[in-house]
C-alpha cells in the first residue's frame, strides 16, 4: 500500500515571536513527495481507484491536487489525465506534465476544467476514475492523517490553543476538523481557517451559514481559488466545538507570509501557504490572551512558486495594493 510522508512537527521560537504567543509549532506538509499535504487523501482515494480496476486518475486542478494526482498514479502504475484552466501558469503546467500526467488546457476557471474531467471520466467510466481535487470522503479521511501525527506528536499535556489552516476548496480543512473531533480535541483546540480577500467563499458561507458562491476569483493565491467550499467543511465549521475563525488577509498579507516563512523558518512556499502565516498573525493581534497560547500552523506546501516566482507574486500584489483593487468576499 502506498503511504504518505509523516512530517515533521517543528517548533519555531522566532515565528513564536513574531506572532507574540507563547509557543509556534509548524507541521510541515511541503514535505510530502509531491510538496504538498494534497498526498494525503490523493493516495487514499487513487489507491481505492486502482482496486477497482481503474487504470487512469482524471483530476482537474491548476495545483497542488494536479501534481499530487500524477505523482499518485505514477506512483501506483497508473497514468493520469489533468484538467488545468487557461488562468494555470505555465510554470505550473510543466511541473504537472514533470510527474507525467498528460495536461490538458481547458475553460477560464477550476469549475469549468472540473466539468472537462468529468466529461472525459463519463466517456469511459470503466478504464477512467475521477478525482476531484478536495470534495471527497477519502480525501477528508486521508487529510485527517495529518491530526492522527500530531496527537502523537504534540510534546505537552495540553492539546494546542489553535491551529491555523489555509481554506481553498476546503478539503484539508474537513480533514483537520475530523481528526480534531476524532481524537477529542475539537473542545479545546479552536481552528483559524485562513483565506485571502477575493477567494474567501469558506468566510461568505459562514457568516451566511449556508453555501455560498463567489462570483469570481480575484487573488494571486490560486490554489485557493475555489468559487464554493465543500458542504463537508461549512457542516463541520459550524458544529466545531471550538469554533472556528474565517480570517480574511489581503493578497499583500499572504506574499508577506511566504517572506516569514523564509526568513524565519528556511521554507520557500507558495501565497496559498503564506495565507495560513498572515491570517494568524492578524488573528492574535488582536487576542489579548496570545501571549499564554501554543498554536500550530500547518505549512500547507505548494508547488507554484520558486525564488523567481515569489518576486512575481509580490508585485502583483504590490500592484494590487497600489491601484486599490477592490475584491469579493
Amino acid at each position: 500500500m502506498a503511504r504518505h510522508v509523516v512530517t515533521q512537527l517543528a517548533e519555531n521560537r522566532a515565528l513564536a515571536r513574531l506572532l507574540g504567543v507563547r509557543g509556534v509549532h509548524l507541521k510541515l506538509e511541503n514535505q510530502q513527495a509531491s510538496g504538498s499535504f494534497k498526498d494525503r487523501g490523493m493516495l487514499k482515494l487513487s489507491e481505492t481507484l486502482r482496486l477497482r480496476g481503474v487504470h487512469k486518475i482524471v483530476s482537474s486542478s491548476g495545483g497542488n491536487a494536479g501534481k499530487s494526482a500524477a505523482y499518485c498514479a505514477r506512483t501506483l502504475g497508473m497514468r493520469a489525465h489533468v484538467v488545468v484552466p487557461e488562468t494555470t501558469s505555465e510554470f505550473m503546467r510543466h511541473i504537472i506534465e514533470g510527474e507525467g500526467a498528460d495536461v490538458e488546457v481547458h475553460g477560464a476557471n477550476w469549475n469549468a476544467a472540473d466539468l472537462r474531467a468529468r466529461q472525459i471520466v463519463a466517456e469511459n467510466p470503466a478504464k477512467c476514475g475521477y478525482a476531484p481535487p478536495f470534495d471527497h470522503p477519502l480525501l477528508w479521511e486521508g487529510h485527517s492523517s495529518l491530526v492522527d501525527e500530531l496527537v502523537e506528536q504534540w510534546p505537552h499535556q495540553e492539546p494546542p490553543d489553535a491551529i491555523a489552516v489555509s481554506v481553498g476548496g476546503g478539503g484539508l480543512l474537513a480533514g483537520v476538523l475530523g481528526g480534531l473531533a476524532q481524537h477529542g480535541w475539537d473542545a479545546s483546540t479552536r481552528v483559524l481557517a485562513a483565506e485571502t480577500l477575493g477567494a474567501g467563499s469558506l468566510h461568505r458561507a459562514m457568516a451566511q451559514q449556508a453555501l455560498a458562491r463567489l462570483d469570481r476569483i480575484s487573488s494571486i493565491a490560486s490554489s485557493l481559488g475555489a468559487l464554493q467550499v465543500c458542504e463537508q467543511a461549512l457542516i463541520q465549521a459550524l458544529s466545531h466545538r471550538a469554533g472556528v475563525d474565517t480570517v480574511l488577509v489581503s493578497d499583500e498579507m499572504a506574499v508577506q507570509g511566504c517572506k516569514e516563512f523564509a526568513d524565519l523558518a528556511r521554507i520557500l512556499v507558495e501565497p496559498a501557504c503564506g495565507t495560513a502565516l498572515a491570517a494568524a498573525r492578524q488573528h492574535l493581534a488582536k487576542d489579548p490572551c496570545a501571549e499564554a497560547k501554543r498554536i500550530i500552523l500547518v505549512v500547507c506546501g505548494g508547488s507554484d512558486i520558486s525564488l523567481a516566482r515569489l518576486s512575481e507574486y509580490a508585485d502583483q500584489a504590490a500592484e494590487r495594493q497600489t491601484h486599490g483593487v477592490l475584491t469579493s468576499v
